[in-house]
């Protein structure tokens, strides 16, 4: 369950957290190989300068509520590694080199 949504359930008293996971990226953007390298550019910087709790939340109407209450980050393959080798395990996903 997404933290944001348990940690709300919790204070109403709809469920007990009993246990926190690694933190791990959720709701990655990806984009096409065939999108323009500059696009990828200009809207990744416009992403990690957007500031929800800071200079733009005057116009945010429940940001607060979303997946990205916080705003932005860059990510790696790297950050991905856990879920990837137990989805393997599970069988969710077939192992592939990288």
């Amino acid at each position: 369950m997404q933290a944001q949504l348990a940690y709300q359930l919790e204070s109403e008293g709809f469920i007990k957290i009993i246990y926190h996971s690694t933190f791990y990226p959720s709701s990655g953007i990806v984009a096409n190989q065939s999108v323009p390298t500059q696009a990828l550019i200009k809207v990744k910087q416009a992403l990690l300068d957007f500031e929800p709790l800071g200079k733009d939340s005057a116009s945010l109407y429940y940001w607060e509520l979303t997946e990205m209450p916080k705003g932005f980050i860059t990510s790696s393959e790297d950050d991905y590694r856990t879920l990837r080798e137990w989805s393997i395990r599970l069988g969710f996903l077939k192992e592939q080199a990288l």
